[in-house]
């Protein structure tokens, strides 16, 4: 039946012809045997699919919801026997108008407030392995909780940030890269790892920094450090030409760069600078002028160089040793004087600055208690001090010091002292007279002297005519000048050519002057009147023309000065300056006169207070007189002495001769023989220093020009065996030292042994002297061992092997010190199975088993290294 465009009603439904409960009547009266989802408890047995359309869509619709509530809405669960095992779901709050705003939506959990393992937010935050209710943190597009791992790259388009503690790069669990607050590290691996910084990208080697175990690079094809030098600037490079100019070893450079053959100059308008360290420049300063034109090779100077020795060496200043020379003799400021400071110690050259009065004492050897300046001037000889005070005075005082002995201080006179008119008068009154030798005269003295008007009443002028009163007595003759009128009385020489004495004269002639004779004399004389001349012996001329033997001795002399004594004659007296060896005893002295310049003295000693019969005989030479020289008699030896003398003079020691005639040995007295400022006996055959000094060195069996024997050095009292002695040692020897024996040390203690710096080391710890046979010491390992008594055990011990035993309950090692490389092997013989405790400074470390020993290592730092714990069992 074909029924259109009505409606059938029907009670109980339709009914097919062979249908089943399970098939569907499709509204074009076919059947439909699909099974379909109920829309509340119903179970799928097959795959659901939702075509591309875009209402192909699950929903899950909370519009309907009518008061304000939090929800949270699984949308599919993975359910098993054992309930729901995971979930993707949303959490968040529905408004009263059904408005719906979410928290967070979520997969990989159960429940809410469990842990997730993928969480997102509705302002597109992501996290991964956030717990409870915890959020994504703001401003970061993904949260991950915990380590996470990728197989790909990772491109970051921003920043990677550690938020707290240390941003930390690995590899393989190996850290790469590590940030702290005050630090970042990047990091190789093992001893092999290296460390490479590419400027110019990950395969490209140029201009890269190399960090490995051995060396560290940062180079570029021409060596420069810190990149290419393209404009005036700095470059640190390193040069590969071992030559004088450009020297192997490290550059930095001002407008200088290397291209691996030559220097050049990158900017030809300015001037190049170098510094440099290097095996053939040693530490040298070096200028080039500008070439003019960029890139070109400018010729550098070396300015400074420093070498291996501290020597310092400029162009054109000279040296450090001109300038340490200049400084130690030069004049320099010293600084200020302190108030316990000794002048006598201050002898080197320089000033010094004394700010206090008070400071200025005696006990410290000021020369004035003020303030002032110290000048000091030193020379090996001598030490000159000048001291000027700042007071208004402005006095200058000055001393020295001679072979350590310091000498009075000396004030300079200066005008606080006299004026220009004092000196006027002082040369005026010198003027006067002669008076550098004046003395002065006591008031006794001058009470024998008489004052002008005095000296007029009582005595006869020098000058003009004065009448002498009653008759005077002359004792000595007065010097009379020659008579010109009958009443003046004449003098001797007047008379010295007349005479008034002949006998039977019968008349008297006189007349002045001598009377020539024929072999060239001439003589006084007296005019006979018979025509002839008669000879006169007067005492002028007997006194110019004979010795003089008063009453047939000698003339007496005494309290006269020899040097004044030039005519032929015979002398006796005491008291005589320049006699023999200043002797004020009596001399006879005889005289024989060449003329007034050339003559001879020879004085013999007598009387009782001197030795009689000794003779000494000095010659004056062209005015100048020599030494006394005595004359040997057989007072001081005889005959057998002088043949004693010729025997000596054969057979004797001669200095710097050879001595040995018999031997020809050719040993010899030197006195700087062998022009080494020798003395003593060498062999002038070996040239060498038999046993002789020498500067300040006593010498045996060296080479006259070194040190190959042995040699006492005498200022330090040390020795020098084959080299020159020290300062630091008693005996120092050039070569090895064999004894048929040992040596011994001051307190002969056999646990020392000797080591190089002179000093003797202990053997009391890993070292010991084994002196069980008494015959044969040997020294040995000593380990030290340590047993419990009881069931702790405390150990300060800096031996460097430490066994330690223990066969008690419950025992514990205490180490209160522990000392570098230190090597302690500890053994648990725990008589109840128990485990040892092991402190270190008192606090638990470790717990060894019982029948087992564990070896630590203590490093150098004193960090401490366990080994694996070993079995370990007595077996005798």
């Amino acid at each position: 039946m074909d029924v259109k465009y009505a409606y059938y009603n029907t009670s109980k439904g339709y009914k097919v012809t062979g249908g089943t409960a399970a098939q569907f009547l499709k509204a074009d009266g076919s059947l439909d045997n699909n099974a379909y989802v109920n829309r509340s408890g119903d179970l799928m047995s097959g795959t659901l699919t939702f075509n591309h359309t875009a209402n192909s869509t699950i929903r899950k619709d909370l519009s309907t919801v009518t008061a304000a509530t939090g929800f949270s809405r699984d949308i599919l669960q993975l359910a098993g026997s054992n309930g729901v095992v995971d979930t993707v779901a949303w959490f968040g709050a529905v408004e009263a108008d059904g408005t719906v705003k979410m928290s967070y939506g979520y997969f990989g959990a159960t429940t809410y407030n469990a842990t997730k393992a993928l969480l997102w937010t509705s302002d597109q935050r992501v996290g991964i392995g956030l717990n409870g209710s915890s959020l994504p943190l703001d401003g970061y597009r993904l949260h991950v909780s915990g380590n996470s791992y990728t197989s790909g790259n990772i491109g970051v388009a921003g920043t990677i940030n550690s938020t707290a503690g240390e941003l930390q790069v690995q590899r393989q669990g190996v850290n790469r890269i590590r940030t702290g607050s005050a630090f970042t590290l990047i990091s190789g691996d093992g001893t092999s790892g290296i460390v490479y910084l590419r400027p110019q990208g990950d395969s490209v080697s140029a201009g890269q920094v190399v960090i490995n175990a051995n060396n560290t690079q940062f180079v570029d094809a021409y060596n420069l450090l810190f990149g290419s030098q393209t404009a005036a600037g700095s470059a640190i490079f390193h040069t590969n030409l071992s030559n004088t100019t450009h020297g192997y070893g490290v550059w930095l450079g001002q407008n200088l760069q290397f291209n691996g053959t030559d220097f050049t100059q990158p900017r030809g308008s300015l001037s190049s600078w170098g510094l440099t360290v290097n095996n053939h420049k040693n530490f040298s300063f070096n200028y080039g002028s500008a070439t003019g034109t960029n890139g070109d090779i400018p010729a550098l100077t070396e300015v400074v160089k420093i070498n291996n020795t501290g020597r310092i060496t400029t162009l054109n200043d000279g040296t450090s040793a001109d300038w340490i020379s200049a400084y130690n003799t030069g004049f320099l400021y010293r600084g200020i004087l302190g108030p316990t400071i000794d002048l006598n110690s201050i002898t080197s050259t320089g000033w010094w600055v004394q700010t206090g009065n008070a400071n200025a004492t005696s006990a410290n050897n000021y020369p004035a208690g003020l303030a002032g300046q110290l000048r000091v001037y030193y020379t090996s000889t001598h030490i000159v001090q000048e001291y000027t005070t700042y007071a208004n005075n402005n006095d200058v005082y000055r001393r020295y010091c001679f072979s350590g002995t310091w000498y009075p201080w000396t004030k300079d006179w200066d005008s606080n002292d006299f004026s220009a008119a004092n000196i006027n008068n002082w040369n005026t009154a010198f003027n006067w007279g002669n008076h550098a030798n004046a003395g002065y005269l006591s008031n006794a003295v001058l009470s024998n002297y008489y004052t002008k008007s005095e000296s007029l009443n009582a005595f006869v002028g020098k000058n003009g005519v004065e009448t002498i009163s009653d008759t005077k007595t002359f004792t000595h003759s007065p010097v009379i000048p020659a008579g010109t009128l009958e009443t003046h009385a004449v003098n001797i020489k007047q008379l010295n050519t007349k005479a008034n004495g002949q006998e039977n004269a019968i008349a008297v002639g006189f007349s002045s002057g001598n009377i020539p004779t024929s072999d060239g004399n001439a003589f006084p004389y007296m005019y006979h009147s018979s025509g002839l001349y008669v000879a006169l012996a007067t005492q002028s001329y007997v006194q110019t023309n004979f010795l003089s033997t008063p009453n047939g001795t000698s003339v007496i002399i005494s309290g006269t000065n020899l040097n004044n004594y030039l005519k032929t004659g015979f002398y006796r007296g005491v008291g005589l300056t320049n006699a023999p060896l200043n002797n004020n005893g009596w001399w006879y002295v005889i005289i024989e006169a060449h003329d007034g310049t050339w003559v001879k003295q020879t004085a013999t000693s007598f009387g009782s207070s001197n030795t009689s019969n000794i003779t000494y005989q000095r010659t004056m030479s062209g005015g100048s007189w020599s030494d006394w020289a005595q004359i040997w008699t057989t007072q001081d030896f005889n005959i057998g002495s002088i043949q004693q003398w010729n025997y000596m003079a054969q057979y004797g020691l001669q200095l710097n001769s050879d001595f040995t005639v018999n031997t020809g040995s050719g040993l010899a007295i030197s006195d700087n023989y062998l022009n080494s400022a020798e003395s003593g006996i060498v062999d002038i055959h070996q040239k060498r220093l038999l046993a002789t000094k020498r500067n300040e060195y006593y010498s045996y069996g060296s080479e006259y020009n070194g040190f190959g024997g042995l040699n006492f050095h005498t200022e330090l009292g040390h020795f020098g065996m084959g080299r020159e002695a020290n300062g630091g040692d008693k005996l120092t020897v050039e070569g090895s030292v064999k004894a048929s024996e040992n040596f011994k040390s001051e307190d002969e203690n056999p646990d020392t042994m000797f080591i190089p710096n002179g000093r003797t080391a202990s053997l009391k710890d890993e070292i010991v002297n084994d002196q069980s046979d008494p015959k044969d010491y040997a020294v040995r390992l000593d380990p030290h061992e340590y047993e419990f008594s009881s069931s702790n055990l405390s150990i300060d011990d800096r031996n460097r092997l430490i066994h330690v035993i223990g066969e008690q309950i419950k025992m514990v090692v205490n180490f209160k010190e522990i000392y570098p490389k230190q090597q302690i092997v500890i053994y648990n013989f725990d008589n109840g199975g128990g485990t040892m405790g092991v402190d270190v400074y008192g606090k638990r470390i470790y717990n060894i088993s019982p029948g087992c020993f564990l070896r630590l290592y203590v490093t150098k730092s004193r960090r401490i290294i366990a080994e694996q714990e070993q079995n370990c069992k007595f077996i005798w």
